[in-house]
């Protein structure tokens, strides 16, 4: 056990205190129990003691607890019911995306709404696409990309209908880089990795709108 008289410097950052058995001081341990009461603070709690001389010391701390909010009906917690909650059977979305495996996890999240999914590997099919398809409702665009860049032929899609929405997907998440997809054109935007609820919300603010 430790001193009566030491007890109120049990938590303090190297507090010197002596033990019945040794008589020594013991810096470590008071320094772990510094930092305890430190990390305990940290996260809004408290700790305490109590000491006998039959049990030694028994340690309590408590931590606020907020329970987290009660879902409702209308909640919606995975990618699966997002999709669901979406029912484009009528819509027709082209997505231009180099990468192949991008694409295709494109195409099962709308697969999932019962849109209908053209499928780009640069800017020039896809130009081509609109050129002679009159059907596509929104497009997805890729920025970077071979051949054509998602910039370039944006430009040139909005030549063709510059009232089909355009969503720029892109790594690049500076506000910099956002503003010169919109002044491309691009009626929005999205980061990569696309984040699927964000994605169908804007989707879906064009399909409604």
């Amino acid at each position: 056990g430790i001193e009566k008289e030491d007890l109120k410097n049990i938590f303090d950052r190297f507090g010197q205190y002596s033990t019945d058995d040794s008589n020594r001081y013991n810096e470590e341990t008071s320094l772990m129990l510094n930092i305890s009461k430190s990390i305990v603070k940290l996260l809004g709690g408290k700790i305490n003691f109590d000491t006998n001389a039959d049990s030694g010391f028994i340690f309590e701390f408590t931590l606020p607890y907020e329970p987290p909010p009660q879902q409702t009906d209308h909640t919606l917690t995975s990618d699966e019911e997002i999709a669901s909650h979406y029912k484009w059977n009528n819509k027709v979305v082209l997505i231009v995306e180099d990468e192949e495996v991008n694409g295709f996890f494109l195409e099962a999240i709308f697969q999932e709404t019962g849109a209908q999914t053209l499928y780009a590997k640069n800017g020039k099919q896809a130009i081509e696409l609109c050129k002679s398809i009159n059907k596509i409702d929104i497009i997805l665009m890729d920025i970077r990309m071979p051949v054509m860049n998602g910039i370039k032929a944006t430009a040139e899609i909005k030549k063709l209908n510059k009232n089909i929405p355009i969503i720029a997907q892109t790594a690049l998440s500076s506000e910099e880089d956002r503003e010169n997809c919109l002044l491309a054109g691009c009626d929005d935007a999205i980061t990569k990795p696309i984040d699927v609820g964000e994605l169908l919300q804007k989707v879906n603010k064009y399909f409604t709108s």
